[in-house]
């Protein structure tokens, strides 16, 4: 006669393999949250370097609509009376580099490359922008500009080659991000 209820062991065997499929199934979420983040930060960190580029953009492109700017590169350079200048590198005090943070045209400081408490990216929430400024919430983000002047060997035209480099910490992993340009002096 055949038992129409179930035994001790198809009860145990099906409760594991329920079991298997959530324990499955928990690990497939928490590994797309993980992800999810890890994709996040990466578009930010991305962003915030594209950023660093424009700023610099920005200000060269200011220098050419503003007749009383000394060169093309007025802002990009150090702050001394004397001016370091793509045609004459005798003043820079920085054989050649020189390290920026800035959230703005109007925000520029010089500071050292890394330097955790200088780079450090803060959010405001009500402008939805990340700055260089500690009475906002701090974020996970740093974000440094170099400035390298170099001679453009096909034309010896001189440029400016920038770096803007986001790093950010996921975990135990230190993730970084760098977008490289050349910044010439087109007018």
């Amino acid at each position: 006669m055949a038992s129409k209820a179930f035994s001790l062991v198809e009860i145990i065997i099906a409760v594991f393999v329920i079991g298997v499929g959530l324990a499955a199934a928990a690990l497939f979420i928490a590994s797309s949250f993980r992800t999810s983040l890890s994709v996040k930060n990466l578009l930010i960190a991305s962003h915030l370097a594209q950023e660093g580029i424009e700023l610099a953009r920005n200000i060269r492109d200011g220098n050419w609509l503003d007749p009383s700017a000394q060169g093309w590169s007025e802002g990009l350079e150090n702050t001394s009376a004397a001016k370091c200048t793509p045609n004459d590198k005798s003043f820079c005090p920085f054989s050649g580099n020189l390290d920026f943070l800035m959230d703005s045209v109007a925000n520029i400081r010089q500071g050292d490359t890394p330097n955790d408490e200088l780079d450090r990216l803060y959010f405001d929430p009500d402008t939805s922008r990340y700055l260089h400024n500690p009475t906002f919430a701090p974020t996970r983000f740093y974000r440094y500009l170099v400035f390298e002047y170099k001679d453009d060997p096909n034309t010896a035209q001189p440029y400016l080659y920038l770096k803007s480099i986001v790093r950010w910490k996921e975990g135990d992993k230190q993730k970084q991000i760098l977008i490289q340009e050349k910044l010439y002096n087109w007018k």
